[in-house]
C-alpha cells in the first residue's frame, strides 16, 4: 500500500518501485494499492486504485481515501505481510484492516509529514501531525525509518518496534565510462 505512486515521482514512489523490482526479481507475488490516477501495473504486478482527492493547490498531490472494498481485495489476495509506504489516511485504514484480518504490517516512515503539512499550509500544528504519525505507526507491527534520528523521533513518540532501514545506491544504475558517470534506467543508458 502506497500513498504515492506513478505517475507521481518522489522519494516514496521511488522506494516502492525499487522494492517492487526486488520482489519481482525474487519471485514474489504482489498486489499494489495506490491512489486513483496511478498506473494500472508495475513489473507485471496489478495496481488497485483507491479513490483520491487531487489537491492541485499543493502541486501534484493526491490524498487517497480509504474505502471498505479494500477489505475483500486484501482477503482474496491473502498476503503474508502488508507493506505500508509512508502511511497516512489510507495507510492507517489499511493497517487497521490488516490487524482485523491478522496480517502483519510493516510501516515505512520516510516523509516528514509535519514539515510537509507546514510547507503546503495544511493548517495543522507540528504537534498534532506528530501525534497522528505516532498513532499510525503504533498500529503497525514494525516501523522502518531511514536514519537514527528518525528512529529516535519515533521512539520518543512511543512508537514500538522501530528499526533502521538505511537507504543505498544501486550500483548497477551507475557506470563509469571515460571519466563520465552515466545513469542506467531499465537497461536504457542516458547521459
Amino acid at each position: 500500500m502506497t500513498e504515492s505512486f506513478l505517475p507521481q515521482v518522489n522519494g516514496v514512489t521511488n522506494s516502492v518501485l525499487r522494492l517492487l523490482e526486488y520482489l519481482k526479481d525474487n519471485g514474489h507475488q504482489v498486489l499494489v494499492v495506490a491512489p486513483s490516477g496511478s498506473t494500472n501495473e508495475y513489473c507485471g504486478f496489478p495496481v488497485i486504485h483507491m479513490p483520491s482527492l487531487h489537491l492541485k493547490k499543493f502541486g501534484d498531490i493526491r490524498i487517497a481515501l480509504p474505502i471498505n472494498r479494500i477489505n475483500s481485495q486484501i482477503f482474496e489476495f491473502r498476503p503474508d505481510v502488508i507493506h505500508l509506504a509512508s502511511p497516512a489516511l489510507m495507510g492507517y485504514y489499511v493497517a487497521r484492516r490488516a490487524e482485523f484480518l491478522n496480517v502483519p504490517t510493516v510501516g515505512i516512515f520516510q516523509t516528514d509529514i509535519a514539515g510537509f503539512a507546514k510547507h503546503y499550509g495544511f493548517g495543522m500544528t507540528k504537534n498534532s501531525v506528530w501525534k497522528w504519525v505516532s498513532r499510525i505507526h503504533r498500529t503497525v507491527d514494525r516501523t522502518l525509518a531511514p536514519s537514527n534520528s528518525s528512529c529516535n523521533d519515533l521512539v520518543n513518540l512511543s512508537v514500538p518496534n522501530v528499526y533502521l532501514w538505511q537507504r543505498g545506491v544501486i550500483q548497477n544504475y551507475f557506470l563509469r565510462s571515460d571519466e563520465q558517470i552515466i545513469c542506467r534506467s531499465n537497461s536504457k543508458i542516458s547521459e
